[in-house]
Parts: C-alpha cells; structure tokens; sequence
C-alpha cells in the first residue's frame, strides 16, 4: 500500500509526470497485461507462490503494475478528492477488518451475494455507460462500496481461518485488490 500511495502521490503532486503519463496512455495497457500475468503465476503455480525470494519479487512487481495504475487513473481527478477517498477507504477498512476479526458469526453466505452482486451490478454498469445519469451514477457507486465491503470481510475472514502460513502471498493479494 505504501508503494501505491507513494506513487499515486507523485504524479498528483509533479505535473510533468501527468503530462507523461497523459501522453502515454498505452503504458497502462501494458500494466494491465503484465500485472495480469504477474496474479496469474502468482495465484496459479504453487512453487511461485511459496518459494523466496521469487514470492516476493513477482508480489512487488504485481504491486508496481497496480500502483501505476492507480496513480494513472487518480491524475485525471482532483487530488483533495483523491486524498478524501483514501482516507474514507483507510478508515472502512480498518474497521471492516476489525469487525471480521472480532465476529463469531458465520459469514460464509458472504460469498454467494458478493458473486451474485458482482456480476448483477454489470448491467446497471453499462445502461449507465450508455445513459449517463447522476443518481444511477450514485446509486451504483453505493452497490460497489457494498460489495468491496463484503470482499474485504469475507477475505480477511478467509486469510484468518482457512489460508495456511505458507500461503501469506495470497491473503496480501485478497487484500490488496479488495482495497485498491
């Protein structure tokens, strides 16, 4: 996280590297494609996932794509709103992680409305794609806020009682993805 607030905060505050990344919008495509890669070896070949040094080097390299992104993206808005949503997303996700780490509660029916929320929100995604609106906007804003929440208890939960120590790379890429 540090290395993505790092970055992000760089190109919010040194306006050439806005102007670079502005002109040369085709690096994100290439983050996209290798940071896919980089989760893919991660999460699909075992010896990746567990074996150091190479463990550590594939995470920050995946860390690097993503944090590029994210600053990428966070240029083309205002930075106080920038700063206001990552200080809303520090403050929901530590508190999330508190309340999944505190509850006794079954939450393993999470799961099912976190994945059938996840692909109903699509078509809201794209009716507001082709007719802009604001409360539509808003409405489906407030869905994916919802669903990241679930995400974020239901993983943390996940990393807690189902994930072995061998495998601390993938409960920080849940992590990860769920915040960013």
């Amino acid at each position: 996280m540090l290395i993505t607030v790092g970055s992000t905060s760089f190109v919010l505050a040194y306006e050439p590297a806005k102007d670079w990344i502005r002109e040369n919008y085709w690096t994100h495509y290439v983050a996209l494609i290798l940071g896919g890669v980089l989760l893919c070896s991660l999460c699909c070949c075992v010896n990746n996932m567990r074996k150091v040094p190479r463990n550590y080097i594939l995470l920050f390299l995946f860390t690097l794509c993503w944090s590029y992104m994210v600053a990428g993206f966070s240029q083309w808005f205002d930075p106080e709103d920038v700063i206001t949503a990552a200080g809303i997303t520090m403050g929901m996700t530590i508190g999330l992680t508190v309340f999944a780490c505190c509850t006794k509660m079954k939450l393993t029916w999470l799961w099912g409305i976190a994945a059938a929320g996840s692909f109903a929100i699509w078509p809201l995604i794209l009716f507001c794609w082709v007719f802009p609106s604001k409360l539509l906007f808003n409405i489906i804003c407030f869905f994916v806020v919802i669903l990241t929440s679930i995400y974020i208890i239901y993983d943390t939960k996940l990393i807690m009682k189902k994930l072995s120590l061998d495998e601390y790379i993938i409960g920080a890429l849940l992590l990860y993805i769920d915040i960013i």
